[in-house]
């Protein structure tokens, strides 16, 4: 009499991957397919593997930008297969973003609210402006910056570490003035480390902002990732601007990333229109200001460390 066993399909093989028992071609615990490998089968994976990026890539970019805030809430409701994973939606866009930046050009002359007529004729370098005594605006090197407020002697009074600090800056305006592009290529190597930074800090301010609701903070922080991506898009389509337009597009890119946030708001967390707008409203402010302080630090940093 034969044995149940000896009846069942597949009996006494298991699953080279996960060893799990077989019933069948597929594994039911791990899904992979019990037979040999084969070039065809390489070649099919790979198609799909493509295919299957391909038309989540695109579904994911056609939604986050015309469809503020659908990512997020989507993916908080669980409904995630159908698009890719944000963190790596961020960090392909935003490596895009970094190289762009890397190779492209930096300008010859840099200025700190400086007029583009006003330097005109000057060498390269980075420039400050200054009223003087008699109401007159001077357009200074950072030395020269230096020694007119008189920022020297200010140095001796302050604590040993910081001096040693604020002295490293000081000689290391020298170079800049020389070179520049020194300052600018290692500012843009801080900027990826800046941004992983602000992205739980905007995480954060979204937890306050909507203190009491039943979203915790794991969820701001996918809202945060998709905003920032968000952000980085704009940048890499408004950067070609650059070609015809020699002005600065930055502000270009906050302003259509406030626009952005009040519709982000209302398609991830369901907030009626005027919630959405008001919390959008002061958020975008608050979170300008974290940005431009941070932004500020690394600048000191890079000049500090350079």
């Amino acid at each position: 009499m034969e044995s149940v066993s000896e009846n069942l399909p597949d009996a006494g093989r298991s699953c080279r991957n996960c060893g799990a028992p077989l019933l069948g071609e597929y594994c039911g615990q791990c899904g992979q397919r019990d037979r040999d490998l084969r070039l065809a089968d390489i070649a099919g994976e790979a198609l799909e593997d493509v295919t299957d990026l391909d038309s989540r890539l695109w579904l994911t970019l056609k939604t986050l930008v015309l469809r503020p805030g659908r990512i997020t809430a989507d993916y908080i409701g669980g409904r995630r297969a159908r698009y890719l994973p944000p963190v790596r939606l961020y960090l392909v866009v935003s490596f895009l973003v970094f190289l762009s930046l890397s190779v492209s050009q930096p300008p010859a002359v840099n200025t700190v609210g400086v007029d583009n007529q006003a330097i005109d004729g000057l060498d390269a370098g980075i420039y400050i402006p200054r009223t003087n005594e008699a109401g007159e605006q001077e357009i200074l090197t950072i030395d020269e910056f230096i020694e007119a407020e008189g920022l020297r002697e200010e140095i001796d009074a302050l604590p040993a570490w910081l001096q040693s600090v604020l002295e490293r800056m000081v000689a290391n305006t020298e170079r800049i003035q020389e070179n520049p592009d020194a300052f600018v290529e290692g500012l843009t190597r801080r900027l990826p480390q800046m941004m992983f930074f602000l992205l739980p800090v905007f995480a954060l301010m979204l937890w306050l902002f909507y203190a009491g609701s039943p979203y915790h903070y794991l969820q701001h922080l996918v809202f945060s990732v998709h905003y920032h991506t968000v952000a980085f898009l704009a940048f890499l389509i408004m950067q070609p601007l650059n070609l015809v337009m020699p002005a600065d597009y930055g502000g270009l890119v906050t302003l259509v990333s406030m626009i952005y946030l009040p519709f982000a708001l209302r398609g991830a967390y369901a907030s009626s229109k005027g919630v959405a707008a008001a919390k959008g409203m002061v958020l975008a402010v608050a979170y300008y200001f974290v940005v431009l302080l941070t932004g500020t630090l690394v600048a000191l940093m890079t000049l500090a460390f350079l």
